[in-house]
């Protein structure tokens, strides 16, 4: 990956996200379309979308962070 700049001119550096579920560490994604949630457990449904993972860029100046969802 090229190195990218921040508005304010700082390096951005690549890293990631990470969610905690029952005690697992899960990658971040994007899924697309409107959140719909199981009635029955209130889960909510992720099966046949689209689903990318998020990938983060922080810069070295400001802390800003850059989040996106690359195609693969």
């Amino acid at each position: 990956m090229a190195t990218e700049r921040c508005d304010c001119g700082g390096s951005l550096d690549r890293g990631f996200l990470f969610t905690t579920n029952e005690g697992v560490n899960m990658p971040v994604s994007w899924v697309e379309g409107e959140v719909d949630r199981s009635r029955l457990t209130g889960n909510v449904k992720v099966k046949k979308r689209t689903r990318l993972p998020v990938v983060a860029l922080r810069c070295q100046n400001c802390g800003a962070l850059d989040l996106g969802a690359p195609a693969q």
